[in-house]
This record gives structure tokens, sequence and C-alpha cells, in this order.
């Protein structure tokens, strides 16, 4: 998981693309929580930084920032409500 530091990023699911992301944007969420295959591809779409979440780093993330977790919960489902309507159907 990596939240963008700086630059922005193209998130694609099946060739399409579904969001855009900047600073402050966290990618490689739903993986980590789910333990799924990663159904989007993201590609920078110009210089970027991101900053490495390990599991270790977001557990301690979660005992330091209330709510945290939830916020996380809902951007996965936001998500995927998201690559369903883009992608004209449920990806597997």
């Amino acid at each position: 998981m990596y939240v963008v530091k700086y630059g922005d990023l193209a998130i694609q699911a099946n060739g399409k693309l579904v969001e855009i992301g900047s600073a402050g944007c966290l990618v490689g969420e739903e993986c980590r929580f789910n333990n799924t295959i990663r159904r989007t591809t993201v590609i920078a779409s110009s210089d970027c930084g991101l900053i490495p979440i390990d599991r270790n780093r977001l557990e301690r993330l979660i005992r330091q920032t209330p709510g945290l977790l939830n916020h996380i919960k809902r951007l996965i489902e936001l998500r995927l409500d998201i690559l369903d309507l883009a992608c004209g159907s449920k990806l597997a």
C-alpha cells in the first residue's frame, strides 16, 4: 500500500481510466486488507513520489489515528463501486 507524496497517477481497470490519483491519494489498499488480486493498474502520469506503508506501519497508524480504519474501509467500498460502474460489471 502506498500514499502519493507528489505527482499524478492514472488508475486503470480493464484498460479504462477509472480514477486520477494525486498527493494524499492511497493506492494498493484493497490488496492489503482483503488479500485479493490487484483489480487495477496504477501508472504514473507525471514524476511521482510514493510513501510505502507496510503492515507494521499500517498497524501503528491505525492505533494512533482513531477512525483511520473506517476511512480506509469506506475508500475500498467507494473504489469498488467506481470500478463496477466504469467496467460495466463486477470485477473478479
